[in-house]
């Protein structure tokens, strides 16, 4: 439990810039579908040196194409859902919490953050 509070300062600089600032301006602009879409091209790659740091770790450091596109999807539609919650509620506050829920929820079972789920879901990236 003590990872969500974490998570939640994590979240925050994200989400203020991608949610926060990036949103307001593309979705009065282009719309908020294609806001939300352009978002998460470019949030998907902002975690990408991360993943492949858990991969070195493992011993392993070869994500697989279909992987990755699957984790595209994954976070183009994450940046729907954040998106949509920051603008029907018109509070940053929701997109963080929930953002900080997605990442510490695989470390809840066991108290280790190995993303047990995102394993289970994108198996070899």
């Amino acid at each position: 439990l003590i990872s969500i509070p974490l998570f939640t300062l994590y979240s925050f600089g994200e989400e203020f810039g991608w949610r926060g600032y990036l949103l307001p301006l593309w979705a009065a602009s282009l719309g908020k579908w294609p806001a939300y879409i352009l978002i998460g091209l470019i949030w998907a790659p902002w975690h990408l040196p991360l993943i492949w740091q858990n991969k070195i770790a493992e011993g392993s450091v070869k994500p697989q194409p279909k992987s990755l596109a699957k984790y595209l999807l994954f976070v183009i539609l994450m940046s729907a859902v954040l998106g949509e919650s920051y603008l029907l509620s018109g509070s940053i506050a929701i997109p963080i919490i929930l953002h900080a829920l997605t990442n510490a929820f695989p470390c809840l079972p066991n108290g280790k953050n190995d993303h047990a789920i995102f394993r289970r879901v994108l198996p070899d990236l």
